[in-house]
């Protein structure tokens, strides 16, 4: 019986550090393929980041949240500007900064509007 105890308890510290790993991987392949020169970063990319860092660390999420709005602005695209401040908006609310966040979504309201 105590084998059968032991053996559980092994299992189960397994699975729970196995659990904790194969969080990050995306996002280490993320950050990876940003790069040392993150001027040259794509919206994909930056959008990816906010995305998967969403439930993770909302600071940092925000960071690239804003930085794939910005990139989304000034190449015009409609869908990356709606899909940026969508999620840039829910992070500003995350994090406390419920009249930055309004200002974020009114902003891109006309654009999913349209």
């Amino acid at each position: 019986m105590k084998k059968v105890h032991v053996a559980c308890a092994i299992l189960s510290f397994l699975f729970a550090s196995l659990q904790g790993v194969a969080q990050t991987p995306k996002i280490d392949s993320l950050r990876r393929v940003l790069g040392e020169d993150s001027a040259d970063a794509g919206f994909g990319t930056l959008w990816a980041l906010a995305y998967e860092l969403f439930d993770v660390d909302n600071a940092q999420a925000l960071i690239y949240a804003k930085r794939s709005s910005d990139l989304a602005l000034r190449e015009g695209d409609s869908m990356e500007i709606v899909k940026s401040g969508r999620i840039t908006g829910q992070l500003l609310r995350r994090t406390d900064k419920v009249e930055e966040a309004i200002q974020a979504l009114q902003k891109v309201l006309p654009v999913a509007s349209r």
